[in-house]
């Protein structure tokens, strides 16, 4: 990109941020990299939507096999649950979780499923976790002793599906039971064991009613909603704490971060070659449009991609560096994804976003944390905003692809709405590059920004202020006569080398600078003098 201090070529550099983009976020992209809908690894939220990552997990679901009621209704927690409540109604204690009556003696009892098995077992999420479905039914939350009536009704239905229907339940069996008694009015010439048949008949609808209607149906509600939630927890627990969730989602970062570093070092590489043969082409063209000649056509050729080699030599750490910036940003993206598919399915586009904003934040944050230029404050910031307006034109141009792909069903629509994306992108990339460089109130906002300075700062200016005073100071005492000869300066010498205590050479010193008549910035009868000259001279310098 261009800088404040070099002419902007808005062409030269539209085609290259355009050859870029289009290179690396968008036609790379269909090679390298497969966005879809609900990211790269199986997630609970999901799969219950029928959104699966992997083709194998589907396969696993389709063969999960057929509901087997026997298997769900001879489990050892459902046959030890229907002995103990058979107990409690030989005792007169067993109450219907349903109806808050107690169950008579004599009376029917089913032991229901408040979750139902046959859910349970053709549940999506379930069979992700690899839970045994009986001993996912049959725990103790699940298990609800209620009349004979309510647990034939509801059979296989979900609880608020049934408890929705149970008025329509009602009034029909309230006009069935008023047609049989009917019948058994109008009918006096019946036969006994008809007539036997038909009051049984209507004995039970009138306990189906009584049933239906002494049912608590906020508490039937409340009991499903305790029950589907021990459930849920029970899949999400077991799934996302198990290898087989770790293991997927590790894989599919890492083969996210190399497919995005590949693409980035691939984007770069197809940047050079094109700039190369680029300005190549044309004069092996004129070279060759008087007088073809193979040979020193084949040289040409030959010398062009020696060329791309030494470009592609010379930029090889920044293919490193851009690989190494991709395949942290491919991993970082990849996690976010899975992360949120874990509460919410996102789109194939919403993955794509993800993975181009991770792009830059990777970007941005080794420019924050590490600064390896240098840069001050205000040039710092303005790096960051730079790199931000490369994802933020990349979204909106993956925003756009995505849009034309849906409307351009034309030959070549595919590639023109490429075309019309990356470019867009872009245009958007070097208008925000132009306004953070060449904006007047931009370049106040980054100016004022360069002249604020951290406490080290200040600190470091006012070191270097100080270092500048006393290197003036010692200059000055060079400069000075001290009327000694080279006898007197060996032996002076001498003395310090031979004196081993601090106090002693301190006493030393102090004599000598009084001898001599040495005016010195600063009292060296006072203790601690010399450190006391040194702040206040920081402090002079840091008021300036």
């Amino acid at each position: 990109m261009a800088t404040a201090t070099t002419e902007f070529n808005f062409v030269q550099e539209l085609e290259k941020t355009l050859l870029q983009n289009i290179a690396t976020s968008f036609h790379l992209d269909f090679m390298l990299l497969n966005d879809k809908k609900g990211g790269d690894v199986d997630t609970i939220n999901n799969v219950a939507q029928g959104v699966y990552a992997t083709e194998e997990e589907r396969s696993r679901y389709e063969n999960r096999g057929q509901y087997n009621s026997h298997e769900y209704h001879t489990h050892q927690n459902y046959i030890a649950k229907n002995r103990e409540s058979h107990n409690l109604q030989q005792q007169g204690k067993l109450v219907d979780k349903y109806t808050d009556k107690k169950i008579k003696l004599n009376e029917k009892k089913n032991l229901d499923h408040i979750v139902s098995a046959h859910e349970i077992h053709n549940d999506p999420r379930r069979v992700l976790a690899e839970i045994n479905g009986a001993d996912l039914a049959n725990q103790e939350i699940n298990f609800a002793m209620t009349n004979q009536s309510l647990n034939k009704a509801k059979n296989a239905s979900k609880m608020s599906d049934f408890v929705a229907s149970m008025d329509a339940r009602v009034e029909n069996k309230k006009n069935e039971l008023i047609t049989l008694k009917e019948k058994l009015t109008t009918q006096k010439d019946m036969p006994l064991h008809k007539r036997q048949e038909l009051e049984k008949k209507i004995k039970n609808a009138e306990d189906y009613i009584e049933n239906f209607e002494s049912a608590d149906r906020e508490k039937m509600l409340a009991a499903d909603k305790k029950a589907r939630a021990a459930i849920d927890y029970e899949i999400n627990h077991t799934y996302y704490t198990s290898s087989k969730f770790f293991k997927n989602t590790a894989s599919a970062a890492g083969n996210k971060g190399v497919k995005m570093g590949v693409r980035q070092a691939l984007g770069l590489v197809f940047a050079e070659v094109w700039f190369e043969l680029k300005t190549q082409i044309p004069k092996i063209y004129e070279h060759c449009k008087t007088s073809f000649n193979f040979q020193e056509f084949l040289s040409h050729i030959k010398e062009t991609l020696a060329n791309i080699f030494i470009r592609l030599k010379e930029r090889f750490s920044d293919l490193l560096t851009q690989f190494k910036e991709g395949f942290l940003g491919g991993i970082l993206s990849s996690l976010s994804t899975t992360f949120i598919n874990i509460f919410k399915t996102t789109t194939s586009l919403v993955g794509k976003l993800i993975r181009e904003m991770w792009n830059s934040l990777v970007q941005v944050g080794k420019l924050l944390f590490f600064n390896p230029q240098n840069l001050k404050k205000g040039d710092l910031i303005k790096e960051v905003f730079k790199l931000l307006s490369v994802g933020v034109s990349i979204a909106v141009g993956a925003i756009v692809n995505n849009y034309l792909s849906t409307i351009l069903v034309i030959p070549f629509g595919e590639e023109i709405s490429v075309f019309i994306s990356g470019m867009l992108s872009g245009i958007l990339t070097l208008g925000f590059t132009y306004f953070l460089e060449h904006s007047e109130i931009a370049n106040k906002i980054w100016t004022f920004l360069n002249s604020l300075k951290s406490k080290y700062e200040q600190m470091k200016d006012a070191m270097i202020k100080i270092n500048a005073e006393l290197d003036r100071y010692l200059e000055e005492l060079t400069k000075i006569e001290f009327n000694l000869n080279a006898n007197e300066l060996t032996q002076f010498a001498l003395t310090l080398n031979s004196i081993n205590d601090e106090l002693e050479l301190n006493t030393f010193l102090k004599k000598e600078i009084q001898s001599r008549n040495i005016t010195l910035p600063y009292d060296i009868n006072e203790e601690g003098a010399f450190k006391k000259m040194l702040l206040k001279k920081q402090h002079e310098c840091s008021q300036k």
